[in-house]
């Protein structure tokens, strides 16, 4: 039956499945869920043992071949649209490099640019009214730290007026919300104010009655903390740490005297030098020389310790150099919890640097700085630095597109943009790869840090769904119809059918009407 309309029995069958085809089609479906219907229909038409190579737009398939119809339509089952909004196969070579069999090619224009005659094109294309996020981010304003800044586009790709919700949100305030009315191929850009939302994600997103296209109604990014960091110096003698605090960028000190000491709610950060608070600080600390508590590690005092660095890559040994470090005599401990880590050991069971993992986050030091020459040492001022940016500091940020994800980060675990676990594809030389399908927030993590990553899909490519030469008022149907005659004329024994077809009818006329001479 194949063969009688004109396709033949081993053909090439590309399937559009670029990001645009899921933009939402008059009937309630989308152009994706239109392009496989046709593309089962196709298949339908061959005969049992034809063979079909089916070909997708993102290069998902990796290596296509000629399978039997059954084979195909599993295949065309198993495709799901991809997130480059160019397409991987936009290369002419590429297409010219596929078998020079019977080709067909469902698409609606936008991503795969045009072909030559040697494909039969069925066109899925609608056009639809869609307004989309195009660029989004968050950051400080020039000359005022402590202010930060939002900066949103918005665009209509469709011919029609819209009215449009924006919704920014962040944490701990109310969102921010405005009606913003734009017209057909406008361009509107916003600068808001997000300083009253506190540290974490900041989501803007968009709300309109016709809109057709899911993929760019939402864009995200992270409010970072600008606030000022209060920290609490508790020590007898606060030689070493009172002159560095006191330039530390940023920073507010408060000091305290060991006697009588109590917590206070308003500090974000505790160094307890040579003191020991009765109870576990709610905040995170620092404590040199602490020892004795049931909450902290524990163990007798060894002269003239002779140690090891057991994890040199944690963030707090960053560019601190513990081979000139001395020591006269320490406090040996223990981790007495699993989320407990000792860094700088003496052997399997005793340590003189141990932190804990779990917030509050603390670190323990197990030697005075009077017993050592740690406090005059040139990396000091770096480990205090990279000890409180650990204690502190519980993300760093970066943002990223949708795909192959590479960043350098030795991570354990990624969180998806859902909460969910996602595969990492590789961890090799402290990078980490993974692969992001959508957009959102995402998080690394490994024992020691974590890492926050924004990804956005949003793009002026992505959102403009009508940017298509097929033309609007051409169904795929007609298109499919004349890709059809065209086989029909260019096949020789349907040409031959034809033509005795005309002269039997001819030959019957001249014969009932005694026309015959």
């Amino acid at each position: 039956y194949g063969e009688l309309i004109g396709i033949k029995n081993r053909l090439v069958l590309l399937i559009d499945n670029s990001p645009s085809m899921s933009t939402k089609t008059s009937d309630g479906g989308t152009r994706y869920a239109k392009a496989l219907t046709l593309a089962k229909n196709i298949i339908d038409e061959l005969d049992i043992n034809a063979q079909v190579m089916i070909v997708d737009a993102q290069g998902s398939i990796n290596s296509p071949r000629f399978d039997l119809p059954k084979d195909a339509i599993q295949l065309i089952n198993d495709l799901r649209i991809g997130i480059d909004p160019v397409g991987s196969l936009y290369s002419e070579s590429i297409y010219d490099g596929l078998p020079t069999s019977q080709r067909y090619v469902i698409t609606d224009g936008v991503s795969i640019k045009n072909l030559d005659n040697s494909w039969n094109v069925i066109s899925v294309f609608e056009e639809a009214e869609n307004v989309g996020i195009t660029q989004f981010r968050v950051d400080t304003v020039p000359g005022e730290p402590e202010r930060q800044k939002a900066f949103l586009t918005l665009q209509n790709f469709g011919k029609k007026k819209h009215e449009v919700e924006l919704k920014i949100k962040g944490v701990g305030s109310p969102e921010l919300v405005e009606i913003i009315e734009i017209n057909p191929s406008q361009v509107k850009s916003r600068i808001y104010d997000v300083s009253q939302f506190g540290e974490g994600p900041i989501t803007a997103r968009i709300f309109s009655g016709r809109d057709s296209l899911d993929l760019d109604d939402a864009a995200y990014s992270f409010r970072n903390s600008t606030k000022q960091l209060r920290i609490g110096l508790v020590a007898k003698t606060p030689k070493y740490f009172a002159s560095l605090l006191e330039n530390y960028p940023g920073a507010k000190v408060k000091q305290f005297d060991p006697l009588n000491f109590k917590y206070q709610g308003n500090i974000d950060f505790y160094i307890f030098d040579d003191a020991l608070p009765e109870k576990a600080p709610l905040v995170p600390a620092l404590f040199v020389n602490s020892k004795g508590a049931n909450w902290l590690p524990n163990g007798p005092k060894i002269e003239n310790p002779t140690f090891e660095v057991d994890a040199r890559g944690h963030p707090i040994f960053d560019q601190v150099l513990w081979e000139d470090i001395f020591i006269d005599s320490a406090t040996l401990g223990s981790p007495i919890q699993p989320h407990q880590e000792s860094l700088i050991g003496l052997n399997d069971k005793a340590s003189v640097l141990i932190l804990n993992n779990l917030y509050p986050r603390w670190v323990w030091m197990g030697f005075n700085l009077n017993d050592s020459n740690f406090g005059l040492h040139p990396s000091f001022p770096v480990f205090l630095d990279n000890v409180i940016h650990w204690l502190i500091d519980e993300t760093v940020v970066t943002q990223m597109g949708l795909g192959p994800v590479e960043v350098d980060f030795s991570g354990e675990t990624v969180l998806g943009a859902d909460g969910a676990i996602i595969p990492i594809t590789a961890n090799l030389m402290g990078q980490t790869q993974f692969f992001a399908d959508k957009s959102g927030i995402y998080t690394i993590k490994n024992s020691n840090d974590r890492l926050k990553i924004i990804i956005n899909g949003i793009s002026y490519e992505l959102s403009n769904v009508n940017s298509s030469w097929l033309a609007a008022d051409e169904s795929e149907w007609a298109l499919q119809k004349k890709g059809l005659v065209s086989n029909f004329q260019n096949h020789a024994v349907l040409f031959l059918l034809l033509i005795c077809l005309v002269l039997l009818i001819f030959e019957w006329y001249t014969y009932n009407y005694r026309k015959t001479v």
